[in-house]
């Protein structure tokens, strides 16, 4: 397969990735709205707004999603979209990948969401990074299956 596939490939597969994640995380944010529900018996809706600060329920749902994806990337470097499609979150020089560098990605995963510009450049960086990769100095890489031969595993960067 050619390069071009490749990265058409890689490009196909962060965006199902990332629709996956989207739908588990609504599909929690839903349940944990749900177990909060019976407690809106108890507390009036004055009370409830006074202790979330009135935010809106939108803002609310992009905090939930930063901290999903975020806490997943914290201990894992991928979602579970990205662990479904065997992707992975590396050091564009292959270093260490440190703290502030998910939370940078994660910033921006809201303002390429909201902007849409982060989104619509990736197909054109050379190695498919959104705003937030380019700004945190991360990119994703497909994993492949572990080699039998060296119980190892090895990352494939794709770019063009």
């Amino acid at each position: 397969m050619n390069q071009r596939n490749d990265k058409v490939q890689l490009l196909d597969r962060r965006i199902a990735a990332y629709s996956i994640d989207v739908v588990l995380a609504s599909f929690l944010c839903i349940g944990v709205f749900l177990l909060l529900t019976p407690l809106s018996m108890y507390i009036s809706k004055e009370e409830l707004l006074s202790m979330t600060g009135n935010i809106d329920t939108t803002v609310t749902y992009y905090m939930f999603l930063f901290v999903y994806f975020l806490v997943q990337e914290m201990f894992w470097h991928k979602t579970v979209g990205k662990k479904l499609l065997r992707l992975e979150i590396i050091h564009k020089d292959r270093k260490k990948l440190r703290m502030y560098q998910l939370v940078l990605r994660n910033i921006f995963r809201v303002i390429d969401v909201v902007i849409i510009v982060g989104f619509l450049i990736t197909p054109f960086t050379s190695k498919n990074q959104r705003l937030g990769d380019i700004i945190s100095k991360t990119m994703i890489i497909e994993k492949r299956k572990k080699n039998k031969n060296t119980n190892s595993t090895e990352g494939k960067e794709l770019t063009t």
